[in-house]
């Protein structure tokens, strides 16, 4: 299975603390694919940023030649019309989709990913967001003429993806027009749903996001966070790091007690001690 990561220059560095965490913690060699989706930062920096930390594993970085298929739209729906059109270029069976706020925690192989497709937890119209997303629902069925499912899984990463149900849905819709609505609330993940034939079921947690700075925890909370052994990823999202919370520390310190690179972590979390 190959990792998927749409990235930007904001993210770099947490790009850094991902690259070192595959390197650290996934057993297989695996193909990481890497699509930058501005200009900002030149490739050649990518390169230099990210390629120490694979070895073992294969990284492939795109910018340009991927995003150019991409119509102009705003970036974050950019990125998701990109996570579906890089299956163009996998050879793969599956790809899981990371954000750039996640890391990996634990050792793993990637043939044993606890979930067959998307994610850890599932929604049906009982969630209390149902109704935030079902005019995404009926545009894509009045795009396509396919019932709104059951049930979908929840809209966040790490997504594991089927590449040939992706091809079909690329042949079947034509995207970047889906994606030209107007609407406020759109998800390639809920679009993916209209197409594979696995329902999602809620399994054991893989996956915990620092959001906000109301989300971060104590040291002894969150040592007991990593301890739930399907816990597989974190996320610490930008707009949190933004925050230079003093809790950050939590975070800052038991990624220097788990030997992380520490480079890695003084560049992410440096300018905590100047708040």
């Amino acid at each position: 299975m190959d990792l998927v990561t749409i990235s930007c220059t904001r993210d770099l560095n947490l790009m850094r603390l991902q690259a070192n965490s595959i390197d650290r913690y996934i057993s297989d060699p695996c193909t990481h694919w890497v699509v930058i989706e501005d200009t900002e930062t030149p490739l050649t920096t990518w390169e230099e940023v990210l390629r120490p930390f694979y070895s073992r594993h294969r990284l492939i970085l795109l910018q340009g030649s991927l995003s150019d298929m991409v119509a102009d739209r705003p970036g974050w729906i950019r990125q998701q019309v990109l996570k579906l059109k890089i299956s163009y270029k996998i050879s793969s069976e599956y790809y899981l989709i990371l954000d750039s706020k996640n890391f990996f925690i634990r050792p793993m192989d990637l043939r044993h990913w606890p979930t067959e497709e998307g994610n850890d937890t599932s929604f049906d119209c009982h969630w209390e967001k149902y109704e935030k997303w079902k005019p995404w629902m009926d545009h894509v069925q009045q795009t396509t003429g396919i019932k709104i499912p059951d049930v979908f899984w929840r809209l966040w990463p790490p997504f594991k993806l089927n590449t040939s149900v992706v091809r079909n849905l690329l042949n079947t819709v034509d995207v970047d027009t889906l994606f030209s609505v107007k609407m406020k609330d759109q998800s390639e993940f809920l679009l993916y749903r209209f197409f594979n034939e696995v329902v999602p079921v809620t399994v054991k947690k893989t996956n915990h996001i620092f959001r906000f700075a109301d989300d971060l925890v104590s040291a002894d909370e969150l040592a007991e966070l990593v301890k739930v052994p399907t816990l597989l990823t974190l996320a610490l999202h930008a707009k949190c790091l933004a925050t230079k919370d003093p809790k950050l520390r939590v975070i800052q310190d038991w990624l220097v007690s788990s030997g992380y690179d520490i480079d890695v972590i003084t560049d992410i979390f440096g300018q905590l001690n100047s708040k």
